[in-house]
């Protein structure tokens, strides 16, 4: 009986199916970048889940300025935050965060000095873990102008946004925060570029938008052309497909969804060592398409 089993699964090799955008932190909105900021008020934010609809086209947004990435180093407090490497300014207000591979921190959120309400400086304020997928959670503190709070924080859903005069924003990723002090902030991401387009405010029921043209080089639509072989395959996996050198970030999990290896800017063919793998069903997904491959006892 295992011959034929065997026979069926080369037969399949790899079936690919759309999946929800993971959260992979590269391609951060770049240096000199300028879009307009806006916001309006109200608490209608829609429900959590998979492939939804946010439409806020019907609310009055208020231009407040431009955003501006700026130089870090030439920033009016950088001596402060020495650790930023992504900076920007709307009006006087300046914003500080530390990006790396594995986490974004907020160190100062439109601050016009330090030490005062919006500096993390103490304690930064995690944003984000890399990469997140839906479902995703993690606990954190910060301290904020000597006061900590502890946070939780949730990728809760994923969908099409759309803003006043027909901008839509597809592929977003809404991540929510839970604070202590009871107030909730509900953040929405775009992956190309990599950006917090639009963030609320419970305590303040205030929805602030930047308008980042996001480019669609990929189509949730699409299903793409990504294969691995062998499979099933026992100590190596190699990868191909016409759009791999696109990819930002590649993951693979378990049946139980637990990540057990990241692959940032994966290459065509390249080899990927799974030898010491549980042998078991593998889901490996670029954040569109996923495909399934079996590694061997």
């Amino acid at each position: 009986m295992k011959k034929p089993l065997f026979i069926i699964i080369v037969a399949f090799n790899c079936l690919t199916f759309l999946a929800q955008p993971i959260i992979s932190g590269t391609g951060i909105l770049e240096l000199g970048s300028i879009n307009i900021a806006s916001f309006a008020q109200f608490s209608d934010l829609g429900t959590s889940g998979e492939n939804q609809v946010w439409d806020f086209s019907s609310h009055n947004f208020t231009p407040i300025g431009n955003l501006e990435v700026i130089d870090p180093s030439t920033s009016a407090f950088s001596s402060s935050f020495p650790s930023a490497n992504w900076v920007f300014e709307i009006g006087n207000m300046t914003s500080y965060f530390e990006i790396t591979s594995q986490e974004m921190n907020n160190l100062a959120l439109n601050i016009t000095q330090t030490q005062v309400a919006g500096d993390f400086s103490s304690n930064p304020r995690k944003i984000l873990e890399f990469p997140f997928e839906y479902l995703n959670s993690f606990n954190d503190s910060y301290s904020e102008n000597g006061i900590t709070s502890s946070t939780t924080v949730t990728y809760d859903g994923y969908g099409t946004l759309i803003m006043p005069n027909s901008i839509t924003y597809t592929n977003v990723s809404r991540v929510t925060e839970v604070v202590t002090n009871g107030e909730v902030v509900t953040r929405y991401f775009i992956e190309s570029p990599f950006m917090n387009i639009a963030s609320h405010f419970s305590n303040t029921n205030m929805f602030a938008w930047i308008q980042v043209n996001q480019v669609n080089s990929i189509n949730e639509n699409q299903q793409f052309d990504l294969n691995v072989y062998p499979n099933p395959s026992l100590e190596q996996i190699a990868l191909s497909g016409s759009l791999i050198n696109d990819i930002s970030v590649l993951t693979i999990t378990g049946l139980d969804g637990r990540i057990v290896k990241s692959i940032v800017k994966p290459q065509e063919n390249q080899q990927i060592d799974i030898s010491s793998f549980s042998p078991g069903w593998y889901y490996i997904s670029n954040g569109y398409s996923t495909c399934s491959f079996l590694k061997m006892n």
